[in-house]
């Protein structure tokens, strides 16, 4: 393999796994290491823009698309700097999130047409790792990724459990189509560490899905995994299993707890819901919100008591929903019906990625995410739309689609359903 080549694979694997650093604060904002990576990763892909040849037209749409939506964005920054809703700075380093992921469509293309082989001993990589790091945050409290800052579940190399369970969900479809029920295994143990209760929603819907296009005849299971591509792995995968049977023995107390507090969420969530009378309270004790600035205070820094006359006992989804409140009455407020508040007005968590696309985004937002939707869905096999499946519904209540782990699988999903589809393997 040349030189340059490795550059990709190394690129590829190394965004997959390093956690989220952030290197230098701009304007309410970071940049963050994954930013230099993409720069190093348009790079790479001007040097090889000799190999990007015969590329399928869904791809290029779904290219375009992406585009479309940064510019949406910067459109919407402009407004809502120019009304003193929000910084163009913070808007701007947002806006350009979807251009830096539409440089991973060429870069997966590139290495695809390269080796099949090699696409899925990254994802066998992602997947390892994951588990081992979730493995050693959970049963030997290693303080490392997003753990360092206090999380009480796992998050692996992420940034922050939910990041994990939609990796764990994604992988487990993925190596549950190709029937590899080892690395399956692997993946429901990371997903029981990080606790999340929407991602195993999400992983319902998704295996749902999968099980109803195993009665499709046009969708007849494509194994196309090479046989012996895991033999350099297997002292490892002995390893691995040895661990997790050291280790679950040895700190079972610690293993009953992990199962036990994923239970405890669980049961929280019979509480969560809000009754018409409890939406109204909330709805009410919104504030009016005049900038970005002022929803930071209010929501992050000096949060209201918005509990009193509310049966839910869920802290997280109090909080998310008085969230949601705020943000629907401020973009009604606003009339920003078209361009929306801009993005990043919400910071960096709103737990629902659809109202933050209506309120940040607008008219605008809604047309570009439909036809990003629209995009994966035409001409991909029914275990890839079982993935999506799970991602959209992650999205009512996790701000997913800006994850940028979760993306790269999704678009390393699409090209493998694409190929599948044209019959190109």
């Amino acid at each position: 393999m040349k030189p340059r080549n490795r550059l990709g694979w190394a690129l590829l694997v190394v965004i997959l796994i390093t956690p989220r650093i952030q290197l230098i604060p701009v304007a309410g904002s970071f940049i963050r290491l994954e930013d230099v990576l993409f720069s190093v990763n348009f790079m790479w892909l001007i040097y090889n823009r000799h190999l990007l040849i015969a590329i399928p037209e869904s791809q290029i749409k779904l290219f375009k698309i992406l585009i479309a939506m940064s510019l949406a964005g910067l459109l919407s920054s402009i407004f809502a700097a120019v009304s003193e809703r929000n910084s163009l700075v913070t808007g701007i380093l947002f806006s350009l999130r979807p251009i830096e992921y539409a440089t991973l469509i060429p870069t997966i293309y590139i290495l695809l047409n390269q080796s099949l082989k090699g696409i899925n001993v990254v994802l066998l990589i992602l997947t390892l790792t994951t588990f081992v790091s979730s493995m050693l945050q959970t049963f030997l409290s290693l303080k490392i990724g997003t753990n360092r800052f206090g999380f009480s579940r796992s998050s692996a190399l992420t940034g922050g459990p939910y990041e994990l369970a939609m990796i764990s969900v994604l992988l487990l479809i993925y190596w549950l189509k190709n029937s590899r029920i080892l690395l399956v295994c692997l993946c429901v143990i990371s997903l029981i560490a990080s606790a999340s209760r929407v991602s195993l929603l999400a992983l319902g819907f998704g295996l749902i899905l999968l099980s109803f296009g195993r009665f499709l005849k046009s969708e007849k299971p494509i194994n196309r995994f090479p046989r012996n591509s895991l033999n350099l792995f297997k002292p490892f995968f002995l390893i691995t299993v040895i661990f997790v049977a050291v280790v679950s023995t040895s700190t079972s107390e610690k293993f009953i707890q992990v199962l036990a507090q994923y239970q405890s969420r669980i049961q929280n969530t019979e509480s969560s819901s809000l009754t018409l009378r409890e939406s109204f309270l909330l709805a009410k004790s919104a504030p009016r919100i005049s900038s970005s600035h002022q929803y930071s205070e209010i929501v992050f820094l000096r949060p209201p008591d918005f509990t009193g006359g509310l049966e839910s006992t869920d802290a997280s989804a109090r909080r998310r929903y008085f969230v949601w409140f705020t943000l629907i009455k401020t973009f009604f407020d606003s009339k920003s019906f078209i361009w929306g508040l801009g993005p990043g007005f919400a910071g960096s968590a709103v737990d629902g990625n659809y109202i933050r696309i209506v309120a940040e985004y607008g008219l605008l937002g809604i047309v570009c995410y439909w036809k990003w939707f629209a995009s994966l869905l035409r001409g991909s096999r029914f275990w890839f739309k079982s993935a999506l499946a799970a991602v959209l519904v992650t999205g009512l209540y996790i701000d997913i689609f800006t994850s940028i782990k979760t993306s790269l699988i999704l678009y390393i999903f699409y090209m493998l359903s694409n190929r599948e589809k044209s019959h190109l393997f």
